[in-house]
């Protein structure tokens, strides 16, 4: 008998130490939703980037050729209009004249489903913006080729311009100004712009990214401070209301952190 309550308490106190050891190890919170049982892991660190180059991202010399190319053709679709008029908007020519203050539109939270969906959250944040509606999070994961490595931009932005009437393009080491930019220009036109990032906690980010999908929508301060819809913060804090805003700088250093250098309007 006495060895039996040895044995047992051994057993009780390795699964204690085992415990410890999980939670110090991993250095996540569990919580547990009552309705599914399903177990939800919330970490001060991610990576939903399959880390690939989109092959169609645009230089500033890319944007100056195409611009030329499609000025000078005879006729043109509705698409290439599109795309020259956004394409002039953020021309280094053309200097952001914001003549106000505070302009947001507003980009529904979709919190990513796993911990390396923000790519598909980010895809129906904005298909849902434009359209009113939108796939669900694991039928776009299935159509952009998410793994758990995480998602590309490329084939993100083929799936968005495969289902809405204008066309996203992503632009290649945007500057500071071009950022406000393309901002500007999505809210203008009702398009929220798609941020590929990497951070580390600390200022306006909550947790660390080694790269990150969100939405950037809306400026206050005359672009000084841009407003973001993330998929991912009610992981870190699930009182969260989904937007937060950042500095323009500290957007413009987490897109240039990021190897890709990348972002789509």
């Amino acid at each position: 008998m006495k060895l039996k309550k040895l044995l047992s308490a051994g057993l009780v106190f390795s699964m204690i130490i085992s415990t410890h050891a999980f939670a110090l190890e991993t250095d996540v919170d569990l919580d547990i939703d009552s309705t599914s049982f399903e177990v939800k892991r919330s970490s001060l660190f991610i990576n939903g980037d399959s880390g690939e180059l989109s092959d169609s991202a645009l230089s500033d010399e890319d944007i100056f050729k195409m611009i030329e190319t499609l000025d000078s053709a005879r006729a043109r679709n509705n698409i290439d209009s599109h795309i020259l008029g956004k394409l002039k908007a953020v021309s280094e020519a053309s200097k952001s004249m914001l003549t106000k203050k505070n302009q947001v539109l507003g980009v529904k939270l979709f919190t990513q489903d796993t911990s390396y969906y923000c790519g598909p959250a980010t895809v129906k944040q904005t298909l849902h913006y434009i359209n009113g509606s939108s796939p669900s999070q694991s039928t776009i994961a299935s159509g952009i080729g998410t793994t758990t490595a995480g998602s590309a931009l490329q084939p993100m932005v083929n799936y968005i311009n495969s289902r809405i009437n204008s066309r996203y393009v992503i632009v290649s080491k945007p500057s500071k100004n071009r950022i406000l930019q393309m901002v500007e220009y999505g809210v203008d036109n009702y398009m929220p712009v798609i941020c590929r990032l990497k951070f580390s906690r600390g200022g306006s980010w909550k947790y660390t990214t080694g790269g990150h999908f969100l939405n950037a929508h809306g400026y206050n301060s005359y672009g000084d401070e841009i407003v973001l819809t993330d998929p991912y913060i009610q992981w870190i804090d699930s009182s969260a209301g989904g937007s937060y805003w950042v500095s323009l700088t500290e957007l413009h250093t987490a897109t240039q952190s990021h190897f890709a250098q990348e972002m789509a309007f």
